[in-house]
């Protein structure tokens, strides 16, 4: 099967390559300068540019596209633009910040609601959820994939799966989302500190294989004939201060971990964030092929090699 890969270069893609190359054939579209690889064909282009490459698709025919960084409404319209009538079928990356409980969680807005949400729970009512934390920042201004879904969905000539991912980690994670946990741990800090709300709090995370893996069930086994969306996300999602204790663990950390009030963190951490991922589970058969070990073994390595270097 032709498959082309929007954002095939980065944390989610350098193992999602490796997974599927052997396989089928690749295209790999990324901005920067790569080595040459056997493993895929290479465009190196700006995302903006796909519709003045249509002709090209047109003639690569690729039956898949997988976008692996669909961040704005515009990146949806250029991609439905460039594909439709070329290729069967989308797989996009979403997020569980499309979710009500993400809102209330940043905002306070409502009562908290602990249910892990499925895929037809409310979504947020407010879109572009980071939209004046940094007004010069072009990504936190106009980011919402809510409206990347929402174009996404509504295609009648080219259907989509829409993955809605848990807080991924992993090598390479480019949000380092452990760093804080980790790092002190790798060099000896004689304590930790963590809110007593944090330390309660709870939200589902993903090991960037464990994306991989959905991401290749969604190539074999959704077809293309509808629409699709599914969570993704770990059964179980541990509180901070277990996860906190697995990694003391794993790390072979000797200092303690203090809990204590942090007066200038605002977030609201009686709001947990759980998706329910029933569906993918059993509709394509979604098992976890590593354990949570394996996981934060993995991510421990890369922040120990990220102090070394």
């Amino acid at each position: 099967m032709k498959i082309l890969i929007i954002g095939g270069t980065g944390f989610i893609g350098r193992p999602l390559v490796d997974k599927l190359y052997r396989h089928h054939e690749l295209f790999v579209i990324h901005r920067s300068s790569v080595p040459k690889t056997k493993a895929y064909t290479s465009i190196q282009t700006h995302r903006k540019n796909l519709p003045t490459l249509r002709s090209t698709f047109a003639k690569i025919k690729p039956e898949i596209v997988i976008d692996i960084i669909p961040y704005f409404a515009q990146d949806a319209w250029d991609v439905v633009q460039t594909f439709s009538g070329i290729s069967q079928q989308i797989i996009a990356l979403s997020s569980g910040d499309v979710y009500r409980a993400y809102e209330i969680f940043r905002d306070g807005l409502a009562v908290p609601d602990n249910t892990p949400a499925t895929e037809e729970a409310p979504l947020r009512r407010n879109l572009f959820p980071y939209r004046g934390i940094e007004p010069e920042n072009f990504l936190f201004e106009h980011y919402d994939k809510i409206l990347v879904e929402k174009i996404l969905l509504s295609q009648s000539k080219i259907k989509s799966v829409i993955l809605r991912l848990g807080a991924v980690y992993g090598a390479y994670d480019s949000q380092r989302k452990l760093k804080d946990y980790i790092q002190p741990m790798i060099v000896g800090k004689e304590k930790l500190v963590i809110d007593p709300a944090k330390a309660q709090w709870r939200w589902t995370s993903v090991f960037v294989r464990e994306v991989v893996n959905a991401i290749q069930l969604a190539v074999e086994k959704t077809g293309g004939s509808e629409h699709e969306v599914f969570n993704v996300g770990e059964q179980t999602a541990l509180t901070q201060l277990e996860l906190l204790m697995k990694l003391k663990e794993l790390t072979e950390w000797k200092g303690r971990i203090e809990i204590r009030p942090n007066r200038g963190d605002k977030l609201n951490y009686q709001q947990h964030l759980l998706l329910n991922t029933d569906k993918i589970r059993s509709k394509i058969g979604y098992v976890e092929q590593h354990n949570l070990e394996q996981g934060l073994t993995e991510t421990i390595e890369f922040e120990t090699d990220t102090i070394r270097t």
